[in-house]
């Protein structure tokens, strides 16, 4: 359907995360980028280095 995009993601320690947006039909490639990046910043922030 046009209108939407979702994005998602999971660790390996069972954290999730979903991404959900109202786009333009046809959203541009930046769009799909930001969308992973906000998927990647949910599921790893919080984090500290040693556990990375």
């Amino acid at each position: 359907m046009l209108g939407y995009e979702t994005a998602g993601g999971a660790t390996v320690h069972g954290r999730q995360a979903t991404v959900m947006v109202n786009v333009d039909p046809g959203g541009s490639d930046a769009q799909s980028d930001d969308m992973k990046a906000a998927v990647q910043t949910a599921l790893c922030e919080g984090r500290s280095s040693a556990s990375q």
